[in-house]
């Protein structure tokens, strides 16, 4: 979307929610009240309380009148476009773009084929709902992307002090070759009882798009399920050149095919962020994610740990990362040198809020 090669904000505040219960995952990103970008959807950010709107109209309701409202799906997992038909029947025309994947992969009906009975026909219903809303007819803002980088948004933004940072958004899809190649095999490929036809689960998070965010020299990072023998196709130290990563949202639900030590220092960048950093994760509690070992190098990395909710894990996790997790699902702001500012507006469940003064 082209912006204005200026942008007013009340301030350089950036919030980022993440929200999910143990199997869906949504990011609610807030800048100055003036912008909101949101990246896949669960049912929680939709739930509403007994006194209160639900927790996406709370946070809709505190920005400006004049406020850009973008939204990016990043692939057709249903734990992240779970309720997100919902939330387009009634938002589509206040959000100012939209990017979403053209249609299902085989990487995605892979995934498909290896869930539940139960659940997968609440995927495939939430999905024909889907299409069917995004089929009704999409404003020109609104971007089926199959393959590349793109730049959703680049602009300045100004405060009322008058002093300007650089804002910018870019979405990393798979590359081309990628994509015709999780493209190339049909559904009756993917699910036919011969098992040498089928596709491998683990190439199951191939399509998934990657969001990166600058706000002056605050970078952030958001792997959706982006597996990291992806990642590391990508030249990160072109991308961020010089601040290195403050915020990451960690890949697939702190999985190990997510994460690794190589992937993490490959974060840092010419000079160190100036900023204490934060990992961002939504547990997957059928899966028992995310693992203590992808925790554990989060943390030897100085990353904060903050978490939508205390994890189930068939890994007994430390005492010092289980007291920290609880403590982070509960809101309870600690004394940590990990930790800038952590709010929480209004307790609710399953969804964690961080906060940086830019």
């Amino acid at each position: 979307m082209v912006l204005p090669d200026e942008v007013q904000v009340d301030s350089f505040t950036i919030n980022v929610h993440i929200a999910g219960d143990g199997f869906g995952e949504a990011l609610v990103i807030t800048v100055g009240r003036r912008f909101l970008i949101g990246i896949d959807c669960c049912e929680v950010i939709l739930q509403k309380g007994e006194d209160i709107d639900h927790f996406l109209e709370t946070e809709l309701k505190k920005l400006r009148k004049d406020a850009y409202k973008f939204w990016l799906l990043s692939h057709y997992h249903y734990d992240h476009f779970q309720s997100f038909a919902e939330l387009l029947s009634v938002y589509k025309s206040n959000l100012s773009s939209l990017i979403y994947p053209a249609d299902f992969t085989s990487a995605d009906f892979a995934y498909m084929a290896g869930i539940s009975t139960s659940t997968k026909h609440l995927a495939e219903d939430e999905y024909a709902k889907l299409r069917d809303v995004l089929d009704k007819g999409i404003g020109r803002n609104f971007i089926s992307l199959e393959a590349g980088n793109f730049t959703w948004m680049k602009t300045n933004l100004i405060d009322k002090t008058g002093k300007k940072k650089k804002f910018l958004l870019e979405v990393y899809a798979p590359s081309a070759e990628e994509s015709k190649k999780i493209r190339s095999r049909s559904l009756k490929d993917v699910l036919s009882p011969d098992k040498k036809n089928k596709i491998s689960r683990a190439n199951a998070n191939a399509g998934s798009y990657i969001i990166h965010l600058v706000l002056g020299s605050f970078e952030a990072l958001f792997l959706a399920d982006a597996p990291f023998k992806r990642t590391a196709k990508i030249n990160w130290g072109k991308v961020y050149k010089k601040n290195g990563i403050t915020l990451l949202k960690v890949a697939h639900h702190g999985s190990n095919d997510g994460t690794n030590e190589a992937f993490l220092a490959s974060l840092k960048g010419v000079t160190h962020t100036t900023f204490e950093k934060s990992a961002l994760l939504a547990p997957f509690d059928h899966y028992k994610l995310p693992k203590k070992n992808i925790i554990d190098l989060l943390k030897a990395e100085d990353y904060a740990i903050c978490i939508s909710k205390t994890p189930v894990s068939s890994e007994k996790l430390s005492a010092e990362i289980e007291t920290e997790l609880k403590k982070m699902t509960l809101g309870i702001c600690t004394e940590s040198k990990n930790i800038i500012v952590k709010e929480v507006s209004t307790p609710r469940d399953n969804i964690t809020t961080v906060a940086y003064a830019v």
